[in-house]
């Protein structure tokens, strides 16, 4: 049995190396296509917090449309997290969303970030963006580019804060963020 739990982790090292190693830019995927990739995989390390409500589906709000959206809602047709099947959608604002398991930040200015993330928190969503600083400022993971690879930080205080535990396989693959003293 230790042979076998042994070979299982060297298998799951392997491929998070591999994974978490891609190119931003390249003949086969972009860098939307990897971040989005990203995401499902990143899913798969993460276990919610306990009093979050569970549904049928498994739901992905990005807020804010552009290439990232687009390929979000490409890559997670068809596909499941946690043995429920995902279902995106794409808003302007928050105001009509009734449920969210993740939620992607994208195309937002500094100003409005406090006040998503006070909206979100009833969600015990969590929370990716791809813009240089929010992590500091709250988001639980933030993607950025390093040596034209995708890379990815996380803001485990305030994850652990919100209730998520974060397996460590995955954290030895981030940037690890503390928390700012502004939140």
């Amino acid at each position: 049995m230790n042979g076998n739990i042994r070979i299982i982790l060297l298998f799951t090292a392997l491929l998070l190396i591999f994974i978490f190693n891609l190119p931003a830019k390249g003949q086969d995927y972009t860098e939307e296509e990897i971040k989005a990739a990203y995401i499902k995989n990143i899913s798969q390390f993460v276990t919610w917090p306990e009093n979050k409500e569970i549904t049928p589906e498994f739901h992905i709000v990005i807020l804010g449309k552009d290439d990232v959206s687009r390929h979000i809602e490409l890559f997670f047709k068809n596909i499941s997290i946690n043995d429920r099947p995902v279902q995106t959608q794409t808003v302007e604002n928050l105001s009509n969303i009734k449920y969210c398991d993740i939620l992607f930040i994208n195309n937002i200015d500094d100003d409005q970030l406090k006040s998503i993330l006070t909206k979100v928190k009833s969600y015990n969503a969590l929370i990716f963006s791809d813009t240089k600083g929010f992590a500091e400022k709250g988001t639980h993971i933030n993607f950025f580019l390093e040596n034209q690879k995708v890379k990815f930080e996380i803001n485990l205080s305030r994850a652990i804060e919100d209730g998520f535990f974060i397996q460590s396989l995955l954290l030895d693959y981030a940037k690890i963020i503390k928390k700012s003293d502004e939140n």
